[in-house]
């Protein structure tokens, strides 16, 4: 994935990004062999990412769009995993494995936020656990419902 580097900043990160497009296949070459092995796996995060944006590149995709995703980070270190540009805003989205929703989880999209301005729309955030929620900050997905971004992002 390449990275967004609309001059909001001029100290960007423009390295782009690689993702497998089967986080199953990934797991398995991190030797990940059971449900329990990757709740207790340093790469759980990476391979929950790996999953979100492959599930979104295939949804952009089934819907006849173009990828249109990005990532964002700047040479502070401050991030956002997914930049979706619909050609008349920018979508940051923040993919998060915990269950729980936990405050740092907004980090990234408080700071993109800051920095685009009015060029950004409303950010989201897709965990790992089971409920929605609207927060002031972001739009809260659970995983199993990513379609719906997708949906919502298609145009």
């Amino acid at each position: 994935m390449k990275p967004h580097h609309r001059n909001f900043e001029k100290r960007l990160f423009k390295t782009p990004k690689l993702y497998f497009h089967d986080a199953g296949l990934a797991a398995w070459l991190l030797g990940v062999q059971s449900a329990a092995a990757l709740d207790a796996h340093p790469m759980k995060g990476a391979l929950f990412e790996t999953w979100a944006v492959s599930e979104l590149l295939k949804g952009r995709y089934n819907l006849g769009r173009p990828s249109n995703l990005f990532f964002w980070k700047d040479r502070s270190g401050r991030e956002v995993d997914v930049v979706i540009d619909t050609g008349e805003k920018l979508i940051a989205v923040e993919m998060k494995s915990g269950q729980t929703i936990a405050s740092d989880f907004f980090r990234g999209l408080d700071s993109w936020v800051r920095i685009s301005g009015d060029a950004s729309a409303k950010p989201w955030l897709v965990y790992g656990g089971s409920e929605r929620q609207s927060r002031a900050q972001a739009e809260v997905l659970p995983w199993m419902e990513i379609d719906e971004l997708v949906r919502a992002t298609a145009g």
